[in-house]
């Protein structure tokens, strides 16, 4: 550490006591110290710098000593290397400071001091320059070939000397310098400049840098790396298009012809991954930038190939990405849309044949059924022969109440294909129940729970109400409309609840005894006394 104090007369005149004339602020450090700011650093050289700081208040007694203090570790104090200050105007004052270390950062902060104690303003910080060499920065490259390639650099600052050389220099290894291969440029200005390469190994990876010599030394910028190219064209495989069952085009796009003129191009493919031109293949002959197709034949139909495009020259044969397709197995494409009109036992169905296939469509339609998968196996409209385009099918043979499940079909030569399957359901018919309760009973039938909706299966009361008579040995019926459809407790006995309820339990069938309809009812036949009687329920509805 050491401590700079000059300016003897400045000493004397801080001891007489004599006043700055400072603006006015309130002090914020309320201990009495003065309150200074430090300002900022300038005209930075690779040993020197300036520093700029503003005295805000000299606390409750005059200052003593004011001036910067630096260090290379954070929190500089007068401890540190300081040095007091006489360059004092309007507040501000500057500090020279002299004998540092190139290409060092430095933390600074302004200090003044009064009797009552020191004060520091912030911390803030500068880099010093290098020690006079250039300064050099390595830029992109282009017109990369399999032997050469163009460089980019430039000189940001010549340092403290003239640059009396400059180029790249370049090696396999990641660090070139002047002692490998480079271009000597010689003497040059801050300025940008580029170096042409020539005599590289082709399909090579090469680091390089910019340099720049002075008296002082040579620099260099960062290191960068391109690799030389093989000197073969280059091909992207694009596409494929009218695909059949035997057929397909191809297209691809030849987007550089290498450094040799293209003897070779087209497409090669294979039932495996990775076609060569040892695989069945096109020859197109010699080519030129841009793209090509290969009409593609004599493939088997529902097979998936392999593909890629190739170019020649005399640098060797490259491939462009692999594609997979899979050739048709010629029957038509065709969409289930939807269906509408549904009824009880009709609807319409629509379909849309998107493609004849690889031959004449003979026949189209829809098939249903109540199984997830229909086809022309179960029940199916036949509409005839058909081209592309949109259709219609419909029916009235279904079942109400009924979920069913279709999708659209169309046959050629090659076979039957289907749409996607899609399902709706019926709706319920209308009913015809004419049935009423006899004359001579006035008991009230109800079903518990209280509903006119069950499922199948559904465990329900018979409820039979009369204030005097019991509900005796009775039938209980199911009926759909005016048909008897089964006998679902025969000269059952109910039980007595109270209150004048008679009670019994029954099931209600399951699906596969009979089918959903809202049309059902329950109907109960006894006997009270000798007189026979019939209680109808409302209608329900059993799904």
């Amino acid at each position: 550490m050491k401590k700079i104090k000059y300016l003897v007369i400045l000493f004397f005149i801080l001891l007489s006591c004599q006043d700055f004339e400072l603006l006015e602020h309130s002090n914020p450090l309320e201990d009495g110290r003065p309150f200074v700011s430090t300002i900022k650093s300038d005209f930075i050289t690779s040993t020197t710098a300036e520093l700029y700081s503003e005295v805000i208040s000299t606390g409750t007694t005059p200052i003593t000593s004011f001036g910067h203090c630096w260090s290379t570790s954070n929190t500089p104090t007068i401890e540190n290397i300081s040095q007091e200050n006489e360059n004092y105007s309007n507040n501000k004052y500057k500090t020279n400071i002299t004998d540092l270390d190139p290409l060092t950062k430095y933390y600074f902060r302004a200090f003044t001091k009064n009797s009552i104690g020191i004060a520091y303003g912030d911390e803030l910080s500068f880099v010093t320059d290098t020690a006079g060499e250039p300064s050099v920065i390595t830029e992109g490259v282009i017109n990369i070939t399999s032997t050469s390639a163009n460089l980019f650099g430039q000189i940001e600052d010549i340092g403290n000397a003239p640059v009396t050389e400059h180029g790249h220099c370049w090696s396999t290894s990641s660090s070139p310098t002047i002692n490998d291969e480079k271009t000597s440029l010689g003497p040059i200005g801050v300025s940008s400049f580029n170096s042409n390469t020539s005599n590289l190994t082709q399909n090579t990876t090469y680091f390089y840098r910019a340099y720049a010599t002075n008296s002082f030394s040579t620099v260099y910028g960062v290191s960068l790396s391109f690799s030389t190219n093989n000197g073969a064209p280059t091909v992207v495989t694009i596409g494929s298009s009218n695909i059949s069952n035997s057929s397909v085009t191809l297209e691809s796009d030849i987007t550089s012809i290498g450094e040799a003129p293209i003897t070779e191009h087209g497409h090669c493919w294979s039932l495996n991954s990775g076609p060569t031109l040892s695989d069945d293949k096109v020859l197109l002959g010699p080519g030129t930038l841009g793209s090509f197709i290969s009409n593609i034949s004599n493939l088997n139909n529902n097979t998936t190939y392999y593909f890629r495009a190739y170019a020649t020259n005399i640098f060797g044969t490259v491939f462009g990405n692999e594609i997979i397709l899979s050739t048709t197995n010629g029957e038509p494409t065709v969409v289930t849309i939807g269906s509408s009109n549904v009824s009880a036992s009709s609807v319409d169905f629509e379909g849309e044949i998107t493609s004849s296939g690889d031959a004449t469509v003979t026949q189209h339609g829809h098939c249903w059924s109540t199984n997830p998968n229909p086809t022309i196996g179960d029940p199916y409209t036949t509409n005839g022969n058909a081209s592309t385009g949109f259709y219609i099918s419909n029916t009235n043979l279904l079942s109400q109440a009924t979920t069913y499940y279709f999708r659209a079909y169309a046959t050629n030569s090659f076979g039957t294909a289907y749409g996607n399957v899609l399902s709706f359901t019926t709706n319920f018919g209308p009913c015809n129940i004419t049935g009423v309760n006899s004359s001579n009973t006035t008991y009230d039938l109800t079903l518990l729970p209280s509903s006119n909706t069950f499922n199948f299966g559904d465990n329900i009361t018979v409820n039979m109400y009369h204030p005097i008579y019991s509900a005796g040995q009775s039938s209980i019926l199911l009926y759909e409309n005016e048909v008897l459809i089964m006998n679902l407790c025969s000269y059952c006995y109910f039980t007595d609840v109270g209150s004048g309820n008679y009670q019994r339990n029954i099931t209600i069938p399951s699906s596969g005894a009979i089918g959903p309809s809202n049309c059902y009812t329950i109907r109960v036949l006894g006997t009270s006394g000798n007189d026979p009687y019939l209680n109808i329920s409302d209608p329900i509805t059993i799904y």
